[in-house]
């Protein structure tokens, strides 16, 4: 994800992961947990730093607000976990 040139292609992965988290709660609780304690800190550090960029970023296009859109909903449905 951090090396796509492609905004289409993080939206997409970022809504996979989205829909992940979020609509499959039971079940994606016990997948989340599955991966181990480093790779989900990795991974939640990872969103954590990709909604500090952008959201930092004034006048952000609208391929940018969309993956800012994602990563913040990836990151609620993370702090949940």
């Amino acid at each position: 994800l951090r090396l796509s040139k492609v905004d289409e292609t993080k939206v997409f992965i970022l809504s996979y992961l989205n829909k992940l988290l979020k609509y499959q709660f039971l079940l994606t609780q016990q997948k989340w947990l599955a991966l181990p304690s480093n790779q989900r800190e990795h991974l939640k550090s990872y969103i954590v730093n990709i909604v500090l960029e952008y959201g930092a970023i004034e006048n952000l296009p609208k391929s940018l607000h969309n993956i800012l859109s994602k990563a913040n909903s990836i990151l609620v449905q993370i702090v949940k976990y």
